[in-house]
């Protein structure tokens, strides 16, 4: 938290880090830490996620929460509405991909049709992407981020790193802060338009096909 403090009166960035207790918030709150996020793995439980809430009772700071490791939209939703109960309006999802027994090229499966129900379910929350946890390749995070940007996500979560093969964690899914950049450049952000929901509807029929192909797939295979 020194380090981030240090960041921020450095450079004037925003900074942001990840709780998973009450002790988390607090020092994160004592350190001036601008936002927090709620994890993969803390998102399903709903006492943490509850401690977590009760912890930011009265605060104003914005909360990203991103969805449970395992395809489960009521997980996701039920965290969401605990802050909202405690008080906590400024709040985001954050799609990681989810873990899944499926061989994909990824290495979380985007799943879109559930951030999509879930953009259904709260037509005003913030949706943003992290690509780079569903991608887990570097080569893949351009595709991942555009599809995203795609399904009108409000923006992205990637994570950067200053000598990303010596990363201590996550090392092949990481780029360097010029890779960023390109990355960036290269993607087209599109105005979203009066058909989004439509749109979001139409891709979430697409991956519901996509499934049951791949389902029938496997099953021949076995056969």
């Amino acid at each position: 938290l020194d380090w981030l403090r240090e960041v921020k009166e450095t450079t004037g960035l925003i900074t942001l880090t990840e709780v998973a207790t009450a002790e988390h918030v607090e020092a994160c709150l004592k350190a001036g830490i601008d936002a927090l996020w709620i994890g993969a793995r803390t998102t399903p439980n709903p006492f943490s996620v509850q401690e977590i809430a009760d912890a930011l009772k009265g605060t104003d700071v914005p909360v990203l929460v991103k969805n449970p490791i395992n395809p489960d939209l009521g997980l996701w939703i039920g965290a969401l509405e605990r802050l909202r109960r405690a008080g906590v309006e400024r709040l985001a999802a954050v799609h990681r991909g989810f873990s899944w027994f499926d061989r994909t090229p990824y290495r979380n499966d985007p799943m879109w049709e559930f951030p999509i129900r879930l953009k259904a379910a709260f037509p005003d929350l913030e949706l943003l992407c992290d690509p780079s946890h569903i991608a887990g390749s570097r080569s893949l995070l351009g595709t991942v981020a555009q599809q995203a940007l795609d399904l009108n996500f409000s923006g992205l979560m990637v994570e950067t790193h200053c000598d990303p093969p010596n990363a201590l964690s996550d090392a092949d899914q990481q780029i360097d802060p010029g890779a960023l950049r390109t990355l960036i450049e290269g993607l087209i952000f599109r105005e979203a338009s009066p058909d989004a929901a439509l749109k979001d509807r139409l891709q979430a029929l697409r991956d519901q096909i996509d499934r049951i192909d791949e389902d029938i797939a496997h099953k021949l295979g076995a056969r």
